[in-house]
């Protein structure tokens, strides 16, 4: 059985074009072209995108980004995780561009009381997050809150059919090799997709 070649955007959020997102960015892209898979980069810092809500501004450079999420199957985010959150610049690209009714609708239950509904049910997204922290105080103490809050808040109202998680812990302190695994790890992951 042959896979379907699949349209990817790559949503990447760090300002330090060296940093090890952007390494891993460009692992999954060509683990992904080499997989004959058609790749959109967005870096959202090239582009100079403004995370902060304007009402006059944002329906016009709304519709640009929601092209491109129409046209793609899967949406990979690569972003550090710092204070456990994504930084603004991820969490303000979907402020602006997961809107209703494009991203999502309320379906009416009771007056005026709506339950959301996803239309982005056609879709997948994958997490490529970079972490300072080693997995099991994000897990122990923070009860995996920078993976919960992004999935259960953000991506279920949307309705993608499935998220995948591939966070890479205490990146500051591994080693070369490690690194390197990573990697290689990543590069794989975009050319099964």
């Amino acid at each position: 059985m042959n896979k379907k070649n699949k349209n990817i955007l790559i949503i990447l959020g760090h300002p330090n074009k060296k940093s090890f997102c952007h390494a891993l960015a460009e692992s999954f892209k060509n683990g992904a072209l080499e997989g004959n898979n058609k790749v959109t980069v967005l870096d959202l810092y090239k582009e100079k995108f403004n995370p902060v809500y304007d009402l006059e501004k944002d329906k016009q450079d709304a519709k640009k980004y929601q092209k491109l999420v129409s046209e793609s199957d899967t949406l990979v985010f690569v972003y550090p995780t710092w204070w456990f959150r994504a930084p603004a610049i991820i969490e303000g690209w979907i402020d602006r561009v997961m809107t209703t009714p494009f991203a999502y609708s309320f379906k009416t239950i009771v007056g005026n009381f709506g339950k959301p509904v996803g239309n982005l049910n056609d879709k997948n997204a994958l997490i490529i997050q970079t972490y300072g922290s080693p997995q099991f105080a994000t897990k122990l103490w923070f009860f995996n809150l920078p993976i919960r809050r992004i999935k259960r808040g953000c991506f279920n109202v949307i309705g993608f059919k499935k998220t995948k998680f591939y966070p890479f812990w205490r990146v500051p302190f591994v080693s070369k090799d490690k690194r390197i695994k990573m990697l290689k790890k990543i590069y794989n992951v975009g050319l099964k997709l």
